[in-house]
């Protein structure tokens, strides 16, 4: 991915025609600037990730097993590890994608939201002990951030 190679600053839209093997101006008949295209890869990983994390969850068994389910769900091909792992990880991290960056926390609301009522309904339950689920939800998604999100 050229972010990943380059960062964010140094990425250029003919950088990313070239690597996609198209032209700078077919590039722009898809997509405005580099941060609409950085939006959109980010708005279609988060919304996959949802579909996941719906899935795992909709399925009642082992809460470990669940769980596990969940962290899988956010990167099952590893991609997500391969950015972080990348030079410029740290800035790719940082990057506000204008429009798209409202729509991705949404979702990461969203998840947050159903993996908390998840915790809620297993404690009550008594499958599991959770004295916050709450509390316990965003600490699993801030997990995800490394804890850099609030």
């Amino acid at each position: 991915m050229v972010f990943a190679e380059h960062g964010f600053r140094k990425t250029s839209m003919q950088l990313i025609a070239n690597k996609a093997g198209m032209s700078r101006p077919a590039l722009y008949l898809h997509f405005q600037s580099k941060e609409d295209i950085f939006g959109y890869l980010g708005l279609d990983f988060f919304t996959k990730v949802l579909a996941r994390v719906d899935a795992v969850l909709a399925h009642s068994g082992n809460p470990e097993q669940v769980l596990q389910g969940v962290f899988d769900a956010f990167d099952p091909d590893a991609a997500m590890a391969f950015l972080l792992d990348a030079e410029h990880g740290n800035e790719l991290m940082d990057v506000k994608s204008g429009s798209s960056h409202e729509a991705i926390d949404k979702i990461a609301t969203n998840i947050r939201l159903a993996l908390t009522q998840w915790l809620k309904d297993e404690a009550d339950q008594g499958r599991i002990e959770c004295a916050d689920p709450i509390i316990t939800g965003q600490t699993i998604m801030s997990s995800f951030y490394g804890i850099k999100k609030p």
